[in-house]
């Protein structure tokens, strides 16, 4: 049974997202794609871009809660932020970024924020791709997903494609995807998905899935929930290199 990213838990969870080192034969000659740069805490990805491998989730987040949360971690010295349509925190986000980006000089280069639209907004994902780009209000969104396969998926895709030719995104991927689905889905779009996000941790390793995606060039983030070892909320998002 698949396992789902971002939904059926109640109270305030922790993400722990796990970036597992690429296979071997994924970065050729020049090609840095999939690396870890650990002294500078980055992977790069297929789409050319530089993604931290630590930073903060912000499921369930309330809005106060979640404009300091990403304060924080742009306070010391974190630079990902993960949210999405379904979160509710968008415009707390991108707050968030903005009151951190003024208060600590930090130039917005530096900063990565990914964002996720859901199924139901796939008939219209032009309309979604413009409020998600107007509640965070930071410019540009260096990588949205597509938060878990349905009807008009592709539809969706297509059109965050289009994003990207314009600039309005930087890269893009998804999350909650398969072996199976992304067998089907990945012939039917132009543009490589730069991550998968997927719920992969030693208790549920899907060992089929990480080298299915990997060998494609593709970053497998996976996340994993902690909700019963801390009495306050501990949303994270970290890239880890197994051992």
């Amino acid at each position: 049974m698949k396992r789902i990213c971002g939904k059926g838990l109640l109270s305030l969870l922790a993400a722990i997202a796990l970036l597992l080192w690429p296979l071997a034969g994924i970065a050729e000659g020049n090609d840095m794609t999939g690396v870890f740069d650990f002294e500078n805490r980055k992977v790069r990805l297929n789409s050319g871009y530089d993604m931290p491998i630590l930073g903060l989730g912000t499921y369930a987040l309330d809005y106060d809660t979640c404009v300091s949360s990403v304060m924080a971690l742009l306070e010391n010295g974190g630079r990902l932020i993960d949210t999405a349509y379904m979160y509710g925190n968008e415009d707390a986000v991108g707050e968030g970024v903005r009151r951190g980006m003024e208060e600590y000089g930090i130039p917005r280069g530096d900063i990565f924020v990914i964002t996720k639209i859901y199924p139901n907004q796939f008939s219209d994902p032009e309309a979604a791709i413009d409020m998600a780009l107007e509640k965070l209000d930071i410019g540009y969104i260096d990588m949205m997903l597509l938060h878990h396969p349905g009807a008009n998926d592709v539809k969706a895709y297509k059109a965050i494609e289009k994003y990207v030719e314009a600039g309005k995104i930087h890269s893009l991927g998804l999350s909650n995807w398969y072996v199976e689905e992304l067998t089907e889905f990945l012939p039917l779009v132009t543009i490589m998905p730069a991550l998968v996000q997927n719920e992969i941790h030693p208790y549920y390793q899907e060992q089929d899935v990480v080298p299915f995606i990997q060998e494609k060039g593709i970053v497998v983030q996976c996340c994993r929930y902690l909700k019963t070892y801390f009495p306050f909320p501990l949303p994270v998002t970290a890239s880890i290199k197994p051992s």
